[in-house]
């Protein structure tokens, strides 16, 4: 997994130095130019590009909500023991980390903020690719939604 701040650094520098070579000059305030209205371009051509690769790809990306505990792992985590030494789904994260590379996949989970030091540790540990999570899900018994379905049948798509 790589660290995504260094790289976006390395970016801003490309993008500086790209600057100078194009204007002669590094960006300033008060340069006499409207920012608002150069942000709005530059956001209109990154939603050009990005409905470029979506066309080209045949993939509308989707959002997958992903349940950890009795589902990338076997057991539940409500202590930092428990969520360190869950076992892992590997079948689970294996098809999770294949959604990750066209899709956006956000961990959702019922355990508590204070184990989201622990939860970081294991999902790092166990390789599960991710963009986002979301601690403090309301645990329930059961849960019915019109957007969910059983992750045994989705193992087998």
């Amino acid at each position: 997994m790589k660290l995504i701040f260094p790289e976006i650094i390395k970016d801003l520098e490309k993008r500086n130095k790209k600057g100078l070579q194009t204007y002669g000059k590094e960006l300033t305030t008060n340069d006499g130019r409207d920012g608002l209205q150069d942000l709005y371009e530059e956001l209109l051509d990154a939603v050009v590009y990005i409905k470029k690769v979506m066309m080209e790809d045949g993939h509308t990306p989707q959002v997958f909500a992903v349940d950890l505990d009795g589902t990338l792992c076997y057991t539940s985590g409500w202590t930092e023991k428990d969520c360190l030494k869950a076992k892992p789904n590997k079948a689970m994260i294996k098809k999770v980390n294949e959604l990750f590379e066209k899709n956006f996949i956000i961990i959702h989970t019922a355990r508590r903020n204070n184990l989201y030091e622990p939860t970081i540790k294991w999902l790092e540990k166990n390789n599960v690719k991710y963009h986002a999570i979301k601690m403090e899900k309301m645990p329930c018994t059961k849960m019915l939604d019109d957007k969910a379905f059983s992750f045994r049948a989705f193992l087998v798509h």
